[in-house]
């Protein structure tokens, strides 16, 4: 993080700002200016995020002398760090967790000789992996941009990503989300190599072929439809109506280098709201306990703590069926990365259902709450040092 990725990433923003002066701003189009005028915004407030160093922060200047303002009120927000309901590259007010950009775990700690303290590294990777750009709505959810946002979103995301290829950026980001990969799992965003994909294969030569209407169309819902980039669980501040039996279907969205998905996190959000169901109206279980990842991991004594929660929020089937998935899982998946074989290991501390040939001490009840403290113990370790990059789960 500190002497490979943030150096990188730095290279990433000062070769991708610098290509963006070369985009021609001459246009009739305002929505396309204003996403012109977005992409600045974004890579500077990443650029201030990392500058980082002996404590203090430098202040970069945007390309566009008009978003001085903007800067320093979303630096602001993230110094705050706490939920607000803001218009972040939108019209449309947007509610947009700071709090996520509280340093903290590792990313305290000062490492000598390096240029870029990781508070910055942490900031500036949590803007680039929380800051969404909606290809299209959430269903079910008044969450809802409008159609001039979305257009926003495209015509931005394409800028973004013909300035990384055009500036020989996206082989250096590849790099990043590679090692990133084996640390823990693929983003489930769409990510710039799909964007560009996609715009090679429509012979998309410059996003300012966007601004007419059937090329717009025409990308959007090749990138809507590509079969990948389906987010697995949410992790956003996410409105839904507890009177309707409708639960959200999240949006396909862009994120520059984007959390990943970790099964763990698939377990917490799929035991709480709203992903449970009981006669076809939604349990308000907000918050789910670690007992249910011991138990989806394998563990069965941890049931006889769930047992109160299970009555009371009618939620067996969901739990039953996130340990019938886990079990499916075969050595190829808990090998996929240094994520899961941790996960992994902490499943072979679970204790067998015959205990027979264990010695007597191990085969009391004690021994197994005992194991179950030791599974959970490594697994707030793993969640501690992984928190920047594993995706977080939201009721």
């Amino acid at each position: 993080e500190s002497q490979i990725i943030s150096y990188k990433m730095d290279t990433v923003l000062q070769n991708t700002h610098k290509y963006l002066t070369l985009i021609d701003t001459n246009s009739s189009n305002l929505i396309y200016k204003q996403a012109i005028k977005d992409v600045d915004l974004y890579l500077t407030i990443a650029k201030q995020l990392l500058s980082v160093s002996d404590g203090r922060r430098k202040n970069i200047s945007p390309i566009f002398s008009e978003n001085n303002s903007k800067k320093n009120n979303i630096m602001d927000y993230i110094n705050d760090k706490k939920p607000l309901e803001i218009q972040l590259f939108s019209e449309t007010y947007r509610k947009i967790d700071f709090s996520q950009f509280t340093v903290r775990g590792h990313y305290n700690d000062y490492i000598y000789g390096s240029v870029f303290e990781l508070s910055g590294y942490f900031q500036m990777m949590m803007w680039f992996g929380r800051t969404e750009f909606n290809f299209d709505n959430p269903k079910n959810s008044a969450n809802i941009l409008s159609e001039n946002d979305i257009k926003r979103h495209i015509y931005f995301t394409c800028i973004l990503n013909h300035c990384l290829e055009k500036s020989n950026s996206l082989r250096i980001l590849n790099e990043v989300d590679k090692i990133l990969t084996t640390m823990v799992a693929p983003s489930d965003n769409l990510s710039p190599q799909h964007v560009i994909d996609v715009s090679h294969k429509l012979n998309l030569l410059h996003p300012s072929e966007l601004i007419d209407t059937n090329r717009f169309n025409d990308i959007r819902s090749s990138l809507i439809n590509l079969p990948i980039g389906n987010q697995t669980y949410c992790s956003q501040i996410i409105m839904s109506d507890a009177n309707s039996p409708d639960q959200v279907v999240l949006p396909k969205v862009f994120l520059l280098m984007g959390q990943r998905p970790v099964i763990d996190g698939f377990i917490l959000s799929n035991v709480s709201y709203n992903r449970v169901l009981y006669e076809i109206n939604k349990v308000l279980r907000m918050m789910p306990k670690t007992q249910d990842i011991l138990f989806s991991l394998g563990n069965n004594s941890s049931y006889q703590l769930l047992e109160k929660d299970l009555e009371k929020y009618k939620y067996s089937s969901n739990l039953a069926s996130l340990r019938y998935l886990v079990d499916t899982y075969d050595t190829t998946f808990w090998q996929s990365g240094t994520y899961n074989t941790w996960l992994n290991s902490i499943r072979k501390l679970n204790i067998s259902n015959d205990r027979s040939n264990l010695p007597e001490f191990m085969q009391t009840a004690a021994w197994a709450q005992k194991s179950m403290t030791t599974q959970l113990a490594s697994w707030s370790q793993l969640r501690h040092d992984f928190l920047l990059y594993a995706k977080q789960s939201y009721s």
